[in-house]
């Protein structure tokens, strides 16, 4: 059986307090890490969260950071350009992820 690949996007602003959480239950899921890649686009973040996910995750996900705030809507489709999976989700840094 082929399982299809899967890129999870997640669009951040200002989202220090929620990141961490939001990235190590990503990366924790029960799915193959290796059929999967989580991309955050970073939208112009004013507080920690671009060195929150460059200190502990940058080795674990893609990172892409907009030169200026572009909005929710912006972010998700330069994730979605930068996607490589079969399959897209679209997962905001404030929600638990589902466990998949």
């Amino acid at each position: 059986m082929i399982v299809p690949s899967v890129s999870i996007i997640v669009p951040v602003l200002n989202q220090e307090k929620w990141i961490g959480r939001c990235l190590r239950s990503l990366l924790n899921q029960s799915m193959n890490r290796n059929n999967y890649e989580i991309i955050v686009i970073n939208d112009f973040s004013t507080d920690k969260t671009k060195s929150l996910i460059e200190d502990e995750f940058l080795q674990k996900i893609k990172l892409i950071n907009n030169d200026r705030n572009y909005g929710k809507g912006f972010s998700v489709k330069r994730g979605i350009e930068a996607a490589s999976g079969d399959i897209i989700l679209i997962q905001f840094s404030y929600k638990q992820p589902l466990t998949w």
